[in-house]
């Protein structure tokens, strides 16, 4: 709570778009509410479909053009 007009600030002058969470209280409920599979290490880059469910989870760096596929792939098969 201390830090969120800091946080907002920051998010603000880089001109963040979408939704951006910021952790309160122990780090294992958080990274266990994106994926069991992540041991909470940063970069960590989530893929969501349009049903809300996980459909990509890469650890480390990543490429736009990875995530820029697999994202054009998702939606193709959600329109089918």
């Amino acid at each position: 709570p201390e830090r969120e007009p800091a946080v907002l600030r920051y998010l603000q002058e880089q001109n963040a778009q979408g939704v951006s969470y910021l952790k309160s209280g122990g780090s294992r409920a958080f990274v266990n509410a994106f994926s069991k599979k992540w041991k909470g290490g940063l970069p960590a880059t989530f893929v969501y479909g349009p049903d809300g469910k996980q459909r990509a989870f890469w650890r480390g760096a990543v490429t736009y053009k990875k995530v820029r596929d697999r994202v054009t792939d998702i939606l193709a098969k959600g329109a089918k």
